[in-house]
Formats: C-alpha cells, sequence, structure tokens
C-alpha cells in the first residue's frame, strides 16, 4: 500500500505575500497595537489626529489626550476645513487614566467598549504612566495593560511617544517597541529641511516606503490659524553611502562575532536613540548584511556582512549603496 501523496510547499516569500493583515490605514497604521515614536516638537500628535480624524469617518475613535481641548479644537477644525469633511465619530477624553492600575483600566476599557471603537489613541503615553516614571518594568506593565484594552474593547490601538522624553531609556523603548505589531517614526532631514516617516518596526509581509511629511498652514478666521499634515508624493532618496553611525553599528556587531548584540545594547555602546539604533539595525537586514532571530534577541551579522564589516574594518570606506 502506498503513503505517497504530493506535497504542496510554500516557500517564506510566498507566505509572507499571502499573509491577510487588516488596516485601518492602509500601510501605515495596522488592526492591532501600534506606535507614533520621535522627539518633541515633530508633529507626531497632528499626524496621529490625522490617523484618528480618517479611521473616525467609518468607525467610531476614542482620543485620551494631555493637551489643551482649545488647541485640539483648532487642528480638528482645520482639518475638517482644509478636507472639506464634516462629521465625525471622534470622541475625546482629556482625563487621566493610570495605565498600570489594572483596575482603572478595565473600568476604563468596559465603559470605552459601549463605544465599540476601532482605535484608541494615547497621546503622549508618558503622561498616562505612573508617578515613579518611565522604567522598564512599567514599559512592560503599561503593554500588558494595552492588551487587556484591545481584549475589552476590542480596539487597536495607537501610542504616541516622546523619545527625548525625561526616563525615555534605551530599556524603556526596548520594551514599548517589543510589545507594539507596529512601530513609525517621525524625524527632521536637516539636509533635505523636510520632515520623514519611517517604520522601525514593520509588520512581515510588508513593505514600508519612508514619505515626506508637509505641515500645510490652515487659516481658520479670528486670527487663528493650525496645521494639517499631508504626504508628499516626493519620494526619500536612497542614501548613497553607509554614514558614521552605521559604520560604528556594523563595527560592533563584526566585533561581537557569533553571540551578537541586543538593538538596545547597541544603542547603549554608541550613545545614540533606540529608535536610531532600530532604523540602522533594519538597515543592515534589508541589504542582509544581519539578522536577529527572534525578536528581542541579538542582532548578528550574515556570512555577507561579515565581509562588508571586515572591509569597513580595514578602511572605512563603503563598498555598497544601502536603502534607508
Amino acid at each position: 500500500m502506498s503513503h505517497s501523496t504530493a506535497r504542496n510547499f510554500l516557500s517564506l516569500s510566498s507566505l509572507l505575500k499571502n499573509i491577510d493583515i487588516e488596516w485601518l490605514i492602509p500601510n501605515e497604521i495596522s488592526v492591532g497595537t501600534n506606535m507614533l515614536i520621535g522627539p518633541k516638537e515633530m508633529g507626531k500628535s497632528t499626524l496621529a489626529l490625522d490617523y484618528a480624524l480618517r479611521v473616525a469617518r467609518d468607525h467610531p475613535v476614542i482620543y485620551l489626550m494631555g493637551d489643551e481641548p482649545l488647541s485640539v479644537k483648532d487642528r480638528c477644525e482645520a482639518w475638517s476645513q482644509f478636507y472639506s469633511i464634516e462629521g465625525s465619530r471622534l470622541q475625546f477624553d482629556f482625563g487621566s487614566l493610570p495605565m498600570t492600575d489594572s483596575g482603572s483600566v478595565k473600568a476604563f476599557a468596559d465603559q470605552a467598549a459601549l463605544l465599540a471603537p476601532a482605535l484608541i489613541v494615547i497621546d503622549p503615553i508618558h503622561l498616562y504612566f505612573p508617578k515613579r516614571g518611565l522604567t522598564s518594568k512599567t514599559a512592560d506593565e503599561f503593554i500588558a495593560s494595552c492588551a487587556e484594552l484591545r481584549r475589552i474593547s476590542l480596539a487597536s490601538i495607537l501610542l504616541v511617544g516622546d523619545s527625548d522624553e525625561d526616563g525615555f531609556s534605551s530599556d524603556v523603548s526596548n520594551n514599548l517597541i517589543a510589545g507594539c505589531d507596529s512601530v513609525l517614526s517621525v524625524s527632521y532631514d536637516d539636509k533635505e529641511k523636510k520632515y520623514i516617516l519611517r517604520a522601525i518596526k514593520a509588520i512581515a509581509g510588508t513593505d514600508f516606503t519612508p514619505s515626506y511629511l508637509n505641515f500645510a498652514p490652515v487659516e481658520l478666521g479670528e486670527g487663528r490659524s493650525s496645521y494639517v499634515v499631508q504626504r508628499s508624493t516626493r519620494r526619500v532618496p536612497k542614501l548613497d553611502e553607509l554614514d558614521g553611525k552605521t559604520l560604528e553599528v556594523l563595527q560592533i556587531l563584526n566585533d561581537a562575532g557569533e553571540q551578537g548584540v541586543p538593538v538596545g545594547d547597541v544603542a547603549s555602546l554608541i550613545n545614540m536613540s533606540l529608535v536610531s539604533a532600530y532604523r540602522i539595525v533594519n538597515i543592515l537586514k534589508a541589504k542582509k548584511y544581519a539578522v536577529q532571530t527572534m525578536r528581542g534577541g541579538p542582532v548578528t551579522l550574515t556570512p555577507r556582512g561579515q565581509a562588508v564589516g571586515t572591509q569597513f574594518v580595514q578602511d572605512w570606506s563603503p563598498v555598497v549603496d544601502v536603502t534607508d
């Protein structure tokens, strides 16, 4: 009796291409837990409000905000005027919510569930941490509360974080990033004089393309004005060569050998933010110079990366183009 059966093998690339990803904002905000991170005064709240208002055209959205109501009013009015869209299912909550207190989170989630929100935005997250501040432990507790909030309310989450806030260490950032499904960052390009939206943690099977952000002024009358965010159609150019920090990361990984180095340690060793370290590691991974076999695990160089790293250590000169 024959037990031979034809097998259908599926390659990893085919598997990733066939992942069915649910999006709230195509290619930017997925169903799940997302984070938008970057230094203060980078327009993160304006972008987060843009996401919220777009989703709120079709679904209820709850926005927990630590900003002044008047400032939010002007931004919402500017958005509606600029895009000629009236009516929204967006609800604001300006009250406090200790996200590491399970009882408070459950009480909020139970009330939020009555609205059946598709998205809950928490902006900025450091205002919802306990008085003992931002630590790796409270970051883990915060992420656990986000999971509980999702479980009860069935909403996706968007966290907005200031990477230069006191206490926002590499350990805190690392734990928050590890607990999110996707992470976007907003930075400023001094050379181009433009803001750039990048993915520092993308969902498997997606190909996030960095884009420029334009903040357009909108006159509201009576001496008031505000801004709305636009995505530029102009593509962010490829880097012509590896910059100094990328070379430093490559050298650190080259020196570490097979044991590798966690991203948080890379950031600490060369005194850079965790967001920047993730961006550089993603560059190296995209070019098959480095691999990370498990989430939060050490990053090691591939044989190709070792060869390039050895040459960089010898003459400190780039040999290939790298896409950012």
